[in-house]
């Protein structure tokens, strides 16, 4: 509990907790500069931890105040931080690089319901091309920690893999792109086709139920989850072109 506090400390505390503009920003940027400093000087689970959360928080109060104009904020130095300016937007994103770093000084650690999570995904890009989920570890991640910090997030990565099978079971090898095809096609066992569509169309919308459950308001969920009800679903999660 006591570390389940301290994140969603550090969500509410985040230190943009109103962005209005460039000093707010830079000032922002230079005291995560000033904590990334200090935990290279104390490098442990604890402290990488802390740094991830007040980077996702900043990340998200970003997106949350200023959408879509972000780049005017980068600097290069930026990146040291794990931070980069997206492929196909101008909006800040984050790697997630130093939870990948705390879970590989402790895997066991008592911040493992944070750090299990960066086994999901590892390290992002800031493109995002060809990233495909460790659905074993996916599955992992919430057969231990079915409410924790990141099962929300979980929970929407896993309906987003099936809704994605179910695309490439749906529209069949010809009617799919090669690249996404071959994504997907160690996934497809040989049973019949319509069977497999079926099962990965209703297990996606399973999952998708269940970030409901956690977030009734979910936006980007009641939009995309009454698509993959009517199997008419097009936008894509995974493997990136």
């Amino acid at each position: 509990m006591r570390y389940h506090t301290i994140f969603m400390m550090l969500l509410v505390l985040s230190p943009l907790a109103q962005c209005t503009g460039q000093v707010s920003v830079e000032s922002t940027l230079n005291q995560l500069l000033l904590q990334l400093e200090a935990v290279q000087k104390e490098r442990t689970v604890e402290n990488y931890v802390r740094l991830d959360s007040s980077l996702r928080a900043f990340v998200a109060d970003m997106h949350r105040t200023l959408p879509y104009r972000q780049a005017q904020f980068w600097k290069d130095q930026y990146s040291q931080l794990g931070l980069f300016i997206g492929h196909y937007s101008d909006e800040f994103g984050y790697s997630e690089k130093f939870l990948v770093d705390a879970h590989s000084l402790d895997p066991t650690s008592p911040f493992r319901q944070y750090t299990l999570y960066s086994t999901v995904m590892g390290v992002r890009t800031f493109h995002g091309l060809g990233e495909m989920p460790q659905l074993d570890s996916a599955f992992q991640y919430v057969r231990e920690f079915p409410t924790g910090p990141f099962s929300k997030n979980v929970y929407l990565i896993i309906a987003g893999f099936y809704k994605d099978l179910y695309m490439v079971l749906r529209d069949g090898k010809e009617g799919s792109a090669q690249y996404k095809y071959e994504c997907f096609e160690s996934y497809i066992d040989k049973s019949r086709i319509g069977e497999q569509r079926d099962r990965t169309q209703a297990l996606a919308i399973s999952y998708y139920e269940k970030v409901l459950k956690m977030d009734p308001t979910n936006a980007f969920v009641l939009e995309i989850l009454p698509e993959v009800r009517a199997g008419t679903v097009t936008a894509w999660s995974y493997c990136a072109d």
